[in-house]
């Protein structure tokens, strides 16, 4: 595990940060602005100096009050939105000073890999100014990535780009995190799709202090969490990529259950592929009776394990789904006219056209 442990006064606001997370995957940091996540990241990463902090890798501690471990020396990559690469060099001479720097480093990545996984062999001969924001976000994380880091540390890396483009290179990198096994990365966002997407394990922080931690799945559906109220509130489920005949959509297989999304080059020719698809909690409706004859593509039985407060006329319903929870958002309305309450056996359905891969 990571642990750290930070109390930091930023002029009036005052940071006391002190959680742990896993050594390898994928940690999301979110929180809405202002709440002190680029600042946690920014002492981790060691450009700011802290009178009390802890910071430990696993077995390797790199801060306690007493001492801490020069910034060059902590194998930590650190990304932002910001511009980071070297002015003078051209991209290749960018990603070489990189891979000097990993000289000794057991190399979980290679060049020639992360040139094809972030499609940039045709920026190499150019110089930073020449490069797109989309395109310098992709060599700065290459050049991260070749310096062989123990922990990745990224402030909204992304945000900047356009949608498209955002979630095509959040997705290489889940990939590449993820078939690692070895880095753990900690991500910063205040973007619930990008918490979907890359998400492992979820650190959520307010007002400087991490006031929830654990596995994404649990935290984003248990309704007892202010995590899981979000307007725009989103469920996971793991799913196996299945047929493929269909030109636009793709079969995913929920044990016994078909469900279909909109086929993306994620998943395209990737049958046996597992990934997860997220839903939306206010695209999930109820319904007593199984419908039989629907636009609605996605359907399958579940059983009400839990029912939120009214808020706005709405409610928030927690779904057991053959062992894995789900969300739905409807309105109180619904709730009293079903007679819904924990217990009751019903089914869920959703547009293939409303869940995202």
């Amino acid at each position: 595990m990571i642990a750290f442990n930070y109390q930091h006064l930023l002029g009036s606001f005052k940071l006391d940060a002190n959680a742990e997370f896993p050594s390898s995957g994928i940690t999301v940091l979110f929180g809405e602005s202002g709440c002190g996540k680029s600042s946690l990241l920014r002492l981790m990463a060691g450009f700011v100096k802290s009178s009390s902090g802890l910071l430990n890798i696993g077995q390797k501690r790199l801060q306690t009050n007493q001492s801490s471990v020069d910034i060059w020396s902590r194998s930590i990559g650190y990304i932002t939105q910001s511009e980071t690469l070297f002015p003078h060099l051209r991209v290749v001479e960018n990603l070489e000073y990189a891979q000097k720097r990993a000289t000794g480093k057991i190399k979980l990545w290679q060049f020639k890999d992360l040139i094809k996984s972030f499609k940039i062999q045709h920026l190499l001969t150019k110089y930073p100014n020449e490069l797109s924001g989309g395109e310098a976000q992709r060599v700065s994380m290459v050049r991260t990535l070749l310096s062989q880091p123990r922990l990745i540390l990224m402030d909204e890396p992304v945000s900047a780009l356009d949608e498209d483009s955002r979630f095509e290179l959040l997705k290489i990198l889940k990939q590449l995190i993820t078939e690692n096994n070895q880095t753990a990365l900690l991500y910063i966002t205040h973007d619930r799709r990008e918490v979907a997407i890359m998400a492992d394990y979820l650190l959520v922080m307010n007002k400087g202090v991490i006031i929830n931690s654990g596995p994404y799945q649990i935290l984003a559906t248990d309704i007892q969490l202010t995590f899981a109220h979000g307007n725009d509130s989103i469920s996971v489920l793991p799913v196996t990529v299945g047929d493929q005949s269909d030109e636009v959509l793709t079969e995913l297989l929920f044990g016994d259950v078909s469900l279909w999304a909109r086929t993306t080059h994620c998943v395209k020719q990737k049958i046996g592929l597992q990934v997860r698809v997220q839903i939306p909690s206010n695209e999930v409706s109820l319904s007593l009776n199984r419908v039989e004859y629907s636009s609605i593509l996605n359907q399958f039985p579940v059983m009400i394990t839990g029912i939120g407060g009214e808020l706005s006329g709405q409610q928030l319903i927690s779904l057991d789904a053959k062992g894995h929870q789900l969300l739905a958002r409807i309105t109180r309305r619904s709730v009293e006219h079903l007679d819904l309450e924990i217990g009751t056996h019903c089914f869920a359905s959703f547009k293939a056209v409303a869940i995202n891969l």
